[in-house]
């Protein structure tokens, strides 16, 4: 013996091979330390004879089906639940890939099952070609939606000009495009309108905070009870007094 105990494995592939633990009121094991494959170990933990925790050294799946598990919390509330107390990075995950094939890339897979034989994924990532942070549904090569180096976000684009960047290719009809590239809906129950609000800072003195504003409102209602509530409208206007409201500047009507 190299040590105050010994065990020699009686075989290659017995999950019992090694060392077992069995139950006080029967003979049921709760606990089994044996040989998996030559040279490879096995650690497998059982309730009522059935294997809850299983741990292997030679590439077999690895697993816990036993309740929750926590790290860094003592009562875990999810499959998974991980808590922190200081600052910094809570999980890691580096994908070290050796395959620099173009297009080949690794991911966070989220999978939600819908019926007995299907389901939808989403792919949370980062290009290995591009930098970008990418979040993609249902393919683990699309780009939906990526995030660059610089802080832009792409919808439809890899590479994104500006803060926000939205690409379509759909043919527009004879009406404009079936669908639009960007479609603000308010679904308040009495018609409000819609409403988009463009602002850029012009006076950076301290403390002031004066902007010029360009916005523009589409809406309608079923009946024309108002000057500004005609069955279909669009208001263009301008502030530059640092206000919000459509009526503070130059106002333009179009229905």
């Amino acid at each position: 013996p190299t040590s105050p105990l010994t065990i020699k494995s009686n075989s290659t592939s017995s999950s019992s091979s090694g060392l077992t633990i069995q139950a006080n009121g029967n003979t049921n094991d709760i606990f089994q330390l044996g040989e998996k494959s030559t040279d490879g170990s096995r650690l497998q933990m059982l309730d009522a004879g059935v294997v809850k925790i299983a741990l292997y050294s030679d590439g077999t799946d690895n697993y816990i089906n036993a309740g929750n598990v926590g790290i860094g919390t003592t009562s875990p509330t999810s499959k998974l639940d991980i808590q922190q107390t200081t600052a910094g990075n809570i999980i890691s995950a580096e994908f070290d890939n050796l395959d620099y094939t173009v297009g080949n890339r690794n991911a966070i897979k989220v999978r939600q099952q819908v019926t007995a034989g299907g389901s939808y994924s989403a792919f949370l990532g980062v290009d290995k070609e591009t930098n970008n942070i990418f979040l993609s549904n249902d393919s683990i090569t699309a780009n939906h939606l990526v995030i660059n180096s610089a802080g832009n976000v792409g919808i439809g684009t890899t590479n994104p000009g500006s803060k926000l960047e939205v690409h379509k290719s759909t043919p527009y009809g004879s009406y404009g495009p079936a669908t639009p590239q960007l479609n603000l809906i308010n679904t308040h129950t009495e018609g409000t309108a819609g409403f988009l609000m463009l602002s850029a800072r012009y006076n950076n003195t301290s403390p002031a905070q004066t902007f010029y504003k360009v916005g523009g409102m589409g809406g309608g209602k079923e009946t024309a009870l108002a000057n500004n509530e005609w069955g279909g409208y669009i208001n263009f206007f301008t502030t530059s007094d640092g206000t919000a409201g459509a009526d503070s500047g130059m106002f333009e009507h179009m229905r």
